[in-house]
């Protein structure tokens, strides 16, 4: 017989009680109708979640709105998810999460693609600001994002921490992240995923910095952990 757990899973999912969270890195202005069909199936079968969404239903364990939840993610802090991406979601009226790697926005508009390419961020497929050079949001930009979309930290320069990376490494990217976006943003900035989408409990000293800087969450590839106070 299925355990209780298994049972409540089930038919929730049936009920349509869960929140899907989905990912996207560019969003090219070339793929810009096939964006727009995907938002619209969105919203046809799913509600936009926003942080307090998300608190209520780790809380009470309900997802409350007629639809399943869908979390919408934009990660690097790519321009295009501000030209093409950010006009699209509140079109259709969806709440995008934006993962923002500090160092990206940061860096100097003629270095932009070289730390680019560096960092493991993509921007060669389709060179669409070759023009002018800048491939990364601006604060102002990050700054009308965060009026009604949801500031997420994505490290400062998108490194992979692991189990051997220093632990003033992991400080940097973990805690100085959440640090600029605060002086930035003026708003607290309480959730964190870090490059490759590990689990909480994979990297013991890199959990504890995550929570002793005052994180809320971490998103990873398989759940959203909600970090104990």
């Amino acid at each position: 017989m299925e355990n209780t757990l298994v049972k409540d899973v089930k038919e929730n999912l049936l009920r349509g009680q869960y929140i899907r969270a989905i990912n996207y890195h560019n969003t090219h202005f070339v793929d810009q109708g096939k964006l727009e069909r995907e938002l619209k199936y969105y919203q046809q079968n799913f509600s936009p979640v926003s942080k307090e969404d998300l608190e209520e239903f780790f809380v009470t364990k309900e997802w409350k709105k007629e639809k399943p939840g869908l979390i919408i993610s934009m990660f690097e802090a790519y321009r295009n998810n501000y030209d093409v991406a950010l006009p699209l979601l509140e079109k259709y009226g969806f709440i995008g999460w934006y993962h923002i790697i500090t160092d990206f926005v940061d860096t100097p508009v003629p270095l932009q693609k070289e730390f680019a390419k560096n960092h493991s961020i993509d921007i060669d497929q389709f060179d669409e600001y070759s023009h002018d050079g800048r491939y990364a949001m601006t604060w102002d930009e990050v700054r009308e994002v965060a009026k009604n979309h949801v500031i997420c930290s994505h490290t400062r320069s998108h490194y992979r921490i692991s189990l051997d990376t220093p632990e003033e490494v992991m400080k940097r990217e973990i805690v100085e992240s959440k640090t600029i976006l605060e002086e930035k943003l003026q708003q607290e900035v309480d959730i964190f995923c870090w490059l490759g989408g590990a689990q909480f409990n994979q990297n013991p000293v890199a959990a504890d910095i995550i929570k002793n800087a005052g994180y809320r969450y971490l998103f990873g590839n398989s759940k959203i952990h909600r970090i104990a106070l």
